[in-house]
């Protein structure tokens, strides 16, 4: 809800509907949080359906998950009451000091993310949970040292439990992952699985594989038998594999945006126009020979356009209204004025 309003800038929607509800979803939060010393810890907690079968718990303390959400929302309320000038809970800030971003396990010679306090991702598993401070909680820093070697491993991790036990509308969500992780070729390559294993003739969703070999959510034996169960038809991961190619071209990262970081290297052409971003900014931009070559963007309301400059420290000029400016760094922090279009190339 909140990034609905990032994209859109609608106050009266924040105000009247978003902000009450996650002020009240905070608040289930809030009577699950106990003391743990001088922290927070949530003593019962799931990473959705893991464990779920069986005679293993499928709960614990500080789920991974759980804890994305609430560092999320939590940063959500206290962003949301400053822009409507109203005061946040108390409460809500120091939940983001004491509570633990993530609920780490070390073995192995690493450290990682576990699902829970104690139980680590043991098989492969189609909710993609404890990844979920990446993708789509963004609460991780993937630049941020202290946190770059243990992301390291717990994607090392998850790659080698495999997709044995995924189904359909879970891959998407491992596209966008890479995308996140700037792993272009990853990003392409499982939106190309999904497609010819999860879709039907007619590239209807599939929630189980029509084809055997790659995961055990097949219907039939792996020598292919007729599958006696009907299709199962979901739209999830038609909407998310829309998503996750609009990830690819553009997306953001703790509110920086990043063009064509998701797009392998042998895209060498590829384009896009007038897409939306955090702040309601509109984007277009062109790559040709794998270098990008036109950027413009659009600004409705005005604001800071934060960029991931495409051309690494080179200098961008970034003109508007006949005046150019040059900004220079990683990391651009761009004004812009309300109506403006704003061209952006190497200086």
């Amino acid at each position: 809800m909140y990034r609905y309003y990032r994209y859109t800038l609608d106050t009266d929607f924040l105000r009247n509907t978003a902000y009450p509800f996650m002020a009240g979803a905070m608040r289930v939060y809030e009577g699950m949080l106990e003391r743990d010393g001088n922290a927070y810890s949530l003593p019962i907690s799931v990473s959705p359906e893991y464990h779920a079968v069986g005679s293993r718990s499928p709960w614990g303390r500080n789920a991974n998950f759980q804890l994305a959400c609430i560092h999320s929302l939590a940063d959500d309320l206290i962003k949301a009451s400053a822009v409507l000038g109203v005061t946040p809970e108390p409460q809500w800030a120091e939940i983001r000091e004491k509570l633990p971003k993530a609920c780490l396990i070390t073995n192995d010679g690493g450290t990682h993310i576990a699902i829970w306090e104690g139980v680590e991702l043991q098989e492969s598993h189609r909710h993609h949970a404890h990844l979920a401070g990446i993708m789509p909680f963004d609460i991780f820093d993937i630049s941020d040292p202290s946190w770059h070697s243990i992301l390291q491993d717990s994607l090392q991790r998850w790659i080698l439990r495999g997709p044995c036990l995924w189904s359909g509308w879970c891959v998407p969500w491992v596209s966008m992952v890479h995308s996140h992780c700037g792993r272009g070729e990853a990003a392409e390559f499982m939106l190309e699985v999904w497609e010819r294993v999860f879709t039907n003739e007619g590239h209807g969703t599939l929630h189980d594989a029509h084809v055997p070999g790659l995961t055990l959510f097949y219907g039939g034996g792996y020598f292919g038998e007729p599958d006696p169960k009907k299709e199962i038809m979901q739209m999830d991961a038609g909407m998310a594999a829309a998503a996750a190619v609009q990830e690819m071209l553009l997306h953001t990262r703790q509110g920086v945006n990043f063009i064509f970081a998701g797009v392998p290297a042998r895209w060498r052409e590829v384009s896009f126009t007038g897409m939306r971003t955090d702040g309601a900014f509109l984007v277009s931009a062109t790559r040709k020979s794998g270098t990008v070559t036109d950027l413009t963007v659009e600004s409705p309301h005005g604001g800071i356009f934060l960029l991931a400059n495409p051309w690494g420290e080179e200098p961008l000029g970034v003109t508007a209204n006949g005046e150019t400016m040059t900004y220079s760094g990683d990391v651009l922090a761009i004004p812009t004025a309300a109506g403006e279009t704003y061209t952006l190339a190497k200086a």
